[in-house]
């Protein structure tokens, strides 16, 4: 790669331009239609006073004015595509030989694992199954971790939702329903044998037609029955498993709409990310709305959901239904994550591949000694206050059978304790 501080590169679709502040740091390069840049390195932004604005109002916490039409902007550990303009202009941005890819399979990963885990009933924050979500702020941030991840990520297909969604819009589950109805004789196309019993036991009301020549008429002495009992055979995708994916749809759409109250909210620490975070819950919500706009005729069909066919051989093996499950089940688990509500809002909003890094770290060495020594008998996660109540931490231990227990973050007592 060229290295050149003082070459500029313009981001596309905008008037803006970026180089790097070091000497023999990387260009910036074009990738797809977006700059690509190192998250090492310090960059200086120019470009218009009102056109700076708004790329400074979208890397909030991540530059520093210079002047008004001069930005500095550092990354930190930060990956993945960051807005600069109107529309859908972006930088992405890399950190070593790490990328937005190694980001969203780290996630993966993660909630594949702990999707696994048999954690303790209490343990964490659970999910609700409806719409509404609890008040907690862990629940949602972890919820919507996971969300984005299953919406927004490029990954593997098994990671991404909406190509599930998409198998069922084309080819949802039916079933065929049995039905009688009690229809004029004239009209009656199919009567099944009880109908035709009722029918000679008299138990339908008659009326007399004199001598028609009717084998039904003669049969009955001159009279044949005013309405006879049709039986009905239709096709209806109002089954659980469809109720199970519209429930999901809600549930998905409520963890949305709660994040986007709590992005508008104040921040803790005065900083905040809320045009990234918002700008993820625009794309989702999209994303959700064109399935619910493409399988109107589906949804409106479909009721709602009384329980959780959880049994059923549709939901766990059919093509489309057996991947949302997983969703259900993996962003259910992303709730119990050992990670406190501002690690969680450090992989929302700042996309922080060291602090991924380290919870993936964890558990992959929870995989790799399950596979050598057996399944998990338990799994924890802990909240403890450390240096004296300042900083709330929050842990997590795995237990196997004999004894073995592997800990994130652990809490050390202090003399004081």
């Amino acid at each position: 790669m060229v290295t050149d501080a003082t070459a500029e590169t313009q981001v596309p679709g905008t008037g803006l331009w970026l180089w790097a502040r070091q000497a023999g740091a990387a260009v910036p390069r074009l990738d797809g239609g977006r700059v690509v840049l190192s998250g090492e390195a310090r960059w200086l932004l120019r470009g218009a006073a009102e056109e700076l604005a708004t790329a400074c109002a979208a890397l909030e916490g991540f530059c520093d004015v210079l002047a008004p039409d001069l930005l500095e902007i550092s990354f930190g550990n930060a990956v993945g595509l960051f807005g600069v303009g109107r529309g859908d202009s972006a930088i992405e941005v890399v950190s070593g030989k790490w990328d937005r890819r190694h980001f969203d399979g780290m996630l993966a990963d993660v909630t594949r694992v702990a999707a696994a885990l048999p954690f303790t009933a209490g343990a964490g924050g659970a999910l609700p199954y409806d719409r509404s979500l609890a008040a907690r702020e862990d629940v949602l941030y972890h919820a919507f971790v996971y969300l984005r991840h299953a919406l927004l990520g490029d990954g593997a297909p098994e990671t991404r939702l909406l190509p599930a969604l998409d198998v069922i819009l084309r080819e949802p589950h039916r079933v065929w329903r049995r039905t009688t109805a009690a229809v004029p004789v004239e009209e009656a196309r199919w009567v099944d044998p009880a109908g035709l019993e009722r029918l000679v036991q008299g138990r339908e009301p008659l009326l007399a037609v004199g001598a028609l020549d009717m084998p039904l008429a003669q049969a009955l002495g001159g009279q044949v029955p005013r309405r006879v009992e049709e039986l009905r055979v239709r096709s209806t995708v109002d089954t659980p498993e469809n109720r199970f994916v519209k429930a999901f749809l809600d549930q998905a759409e409520g963890v949305v709409e709660r994040m986007r109250r709590a992005a508008n909210g104040p921040a803790e620490d005065g900083r905040r990310f809320h045009q990234r975070v918002l700008a993820d819950c625009d794309a989702m919500a999209k994303a959700l709305a064109r399935v619910r706009r493409d399988g109107r005729w589906l949804w409106d069909e479909v009721g709602r959901m009384t329980y959780l066919p959880a049994g059923s051989t549709v939901l766990q093996m059919r093509r489309g239904y057996r991947e949302v499950l997983g969703h259900f089940v993996r962003l259910r688990m992303a709730t119990r994550l050992p990670l406190s509500p501002r690690d969680a809002r450090q992989l929302l909003e700042l996309k922080d591949i060291a602090l991924l890094y380290e919870l993936w770290t964890y558990f992959m060495v929870v995989e790799t000694v399950t596979n050598r020594v057996g399944r998990p008998i338990q799994a924890l996660t802990v909240k403890s206050d450390s240096h004296w109540g300042h900083n709330l931490q929050q842990g997590m231990t795995v237990t196997w059978p004999g004894g073995l227990r592997l800990a994130f973050q652990p809490h050390v007592p202090t003399r004081r304790e």
